[in-house]
């Protein structure tokens, strides 16, 4: 039966043998199958051949018990992004296909096994993080990771995808880009985030444009070094940022991040003025932006009485308010004269 079966396919099921020594022997294997492979790139993995392996993979993992087998098995499997001699395709193919699987497969998922899985998503996401640095952050791949993460993992709007992916995705986002953030610019850092501005905008379920405003960009706010007295900088560094402080044994002092504060707040102005974004998330949008350019004016949004006005900016756009105050007045007193005219008449 085996001899009439593709490579791929027989990967498959080698990978979610119930038996742990042939599931080892077999991730061993794929290693040095994928590496052979990409070697040579005549014969380049298509999506059909992705679809097999990542199949075997999420099995292997499901038949995994015990936190640290599981761990050590989840590094194993990301880093065959390793084994693919860095082409880029190749490594973006194999990133979407584990989130085309991970989507199909989530509703089977049970809650002894969430965990796990749920990590799993994280330790994906930070070696793409880790692709991405090694590639300089590409401005082409980028744009490819995010349209990728739009479709797929963050498209909220999308019903067969569950809302469980998209809600962990944003919490974990910005805590795994932290870590590398040492060789990410402001301006490239913003480029990351383009998929949570157009969240912002036109995404129809409410909770989560709440839920994303309060745990990336208000998170991004809290842990910006704006308004920091010089007497608590030492205090201050000892804390772990973006939610780092469970980490412990591991050393987070490089783990900083920083931003264009003025190019966020444009961005996502411009995005609330565009004509996709919906007018019940627009409230939201523009009280981000309001605090975003205070940040980039070196103030921090602690409340609205700091907070610049949105049009302070724009003088020529802006109205005359005393012309239509007095244009409010006149027409208020020539209504209350009309009443009391009807009130004299009728006596």
């Amino acid at each position: 039966m085996f001899d009439q079966m593709d490579n791929e396919k027989l990967f498959a099921i080698k990978l979610a043998d119930n038996d742990k020594k042939v599931r080892d022997k077999s991730v061993r294997q794929l290693q040095n199958y994928i590496r052979s492979r990409s070697i040579t790139e005549q014969q380049p993995f298509n999506e059909e051949d992705m679809i097999k392996l990542w199949k075997g993979l999420h099995y292997c993992l499901w038949m995994c018990d015990k936190p640290l087998v599981q761990e050590e098995l989840m590094d194993k499997i990301c880093n065959l992004v390793d084994c693919l001699n860095n082409n880029d395709k190749q490594v973006m193919l194999f990133v979407r296909v584990y989130f085309v699987t991970i989507i199909r497969e989530w509703i089977g998922i049970d809650k002894w096994r969430i965990d796990k899985f749920l990590m799993m998503i994280r330790c994906m996401i930070r070696k793409t993080f880790g692709y991405l640095n090694s590639k300089k952050w590409n401005k082409i791949l980028i744009k490819k990771f995010n349209n990728m993460m739009l479709e797929l993992p963050l498209n909220i709007n999308d019903d067969k995808i569950a809302d469980g992916i998209s809600y962990h995705v944003t919490d974990l986002y910005i805590e795994e880009l932290a870590k590398f953030g040492a060789s990410l610019k402001p301006v490239r850092a913003v480029k990351i985030l383009l998929p949570f501005f157009r969240l912002m905008a036109i995404s129809k379920k409410k909770q989560y444009v709440i839920h994303l405003k309060k745990r990336l960009f208000e998170q991004i706010i809290e842990c910006s070094d704006v308004g920091i007295e010089p007497e608590a900088e030492e205090e201050m560094e000892q804390i772990k940022p973006f939610g780092l402080q469970l980490y412990e044994e591991e050393d987070t002092s490089e783990y900083t991040i920083k931003f264009n504060y003025e190019l966020i707040a444009n961005k996502l102005f411009k995005m609330g003025n565009s004509t996709g974004c919906l007018q019940r998330n627009k409230t939201l949008i523009f009280d981000l932006v309001k605090k975003f350019r205070a940040l980039s004016k070196g103030i921090y949004p602690i409340d609205d009485f700091n907070l610049p006005n949105l049009d302070e900016d724009d003088e020529a756009t802006r109205p005359n308010l005393k012309f239509l105050d007095k244009k409010e007045r006149d027409l208020s007193n020539k209504k209350i004269n009309k009443k009391k005219g009807k009130k004299i008449n009728k006596v």
